[in-house]
């Protein structure tokens, strides 16, 4: 008989969730009216928001060229005051990110950032209605959570990742030959149940560039597509892909870890 999966009615929580970013995406068909002043026009909409402007380098895509030069347009971030929130904009994608910085507030939990995404999209919907350049066509949405896990006395790497995820332990009793690993990478993919959707997870070892500090990455990303009519039923895939995530999040990481390192609580 097949493992029932048990769904309780409240997600667990954390005092200190290890999450530095927060990304909402969503992919369509690009626009056919879409010129780079159109940028410009949308940046107007969310300046007070969003004040500072960069060029970043598009997202891969074969289909972001301008259809009269062949030329590729390019992708823009729209940054906020303290560089923690951003909007991020090319042709058949739209982007919203929370990035935590040093000293900046914890992360604001998916009820708030979600809400401003959807906000976002809404006024990205009424300016590409507005201004005429073409129908937004949903190709897939995406909810991506990073955590960084850095070393710290008694979580130490390559032991750490053993101590952080359940599902990765090096068997010296086994292996007699090789010794424990000096790093591994490790991923894997859970297809939606109810929904049309992945989750992928990846863990990986990194150094953090400014000082060299060495940590885990725990990503976890969420990929697919509402069912019936995308843009009206966006809001229920993106809290499904949540539970997924957070889900996810529990089943794969230790008892140990969420309570000594992130003080979990239901």
């Amino acid at each position: 008989m097949a493992k029932s999966r048990r769904k309780t009615t409240n997600l667990a929580d954390y005092d200190h969730p290890p999450v530095v970013e927060v990304v909402y995406g969503v992919k369509f068909t690009p626009l056919k009216g879409w010129m780079l002043p159109h940028i410009g026009a949308f940046w107007q909409r969310v300046k007070a928001e969003f004040p500072e402007c960069e060029h970043a380098p598009p997202i891969s895509d074969p289909n972001i060229a301008d259809t009269v030069t062949g030329l590729p347009l390019p992708r823009v971030w729209l940054i906020n005051d303290s560089s923690d929130r951003l909007v991020q904009l090319q042709p058949g994608r739209l982007l919203f990110n929370w990035r935590h910085r040093q000293g900046g507030e914890p992360y604001p939990r998916y009820r708030t950032l979600s809400k401003r995404f959807f906000d976002l999209f809404r006024e990205f919907r009424e300016f590409v209605a507005e201004y005429e350049v073409g129908d937004i066509e949903l190709l897939e949405c995406e909810l991506t959570y990073i955590n960084h896990v850095f070393e710290q006395e008694g979580w130490a790497l390559p032991q750490l990742m053993g101590k952080v995820v359940n599902q990765i332990e090096w068997n010296d009793q086994r292996h007699q030959f090789l010794p424990r690993p000096s790093s591994m990478n490790w991923q894997a993919g859970f297809s939606f149940h109810e929904q049309p959707g992945e989750l992928s997870i990846k863990l990986n070892p990194a150094k953090r560039a400014k000082d060299e500090k060495r940590l885990l990455i725990l990503e976890l990303s969420a990929q697919g597509l509402p069912a019936k009519t995308p843009i009206d039923h966006m809001e229920g895939w993106f809290s499904h892909a949540h539970e997924w995530i957070v889900r996810g999040f529990g089943d794969l990481t230790s008892d140990e870890a969420q309570n000594e390192l992130w003080g979990k609580h239901e």
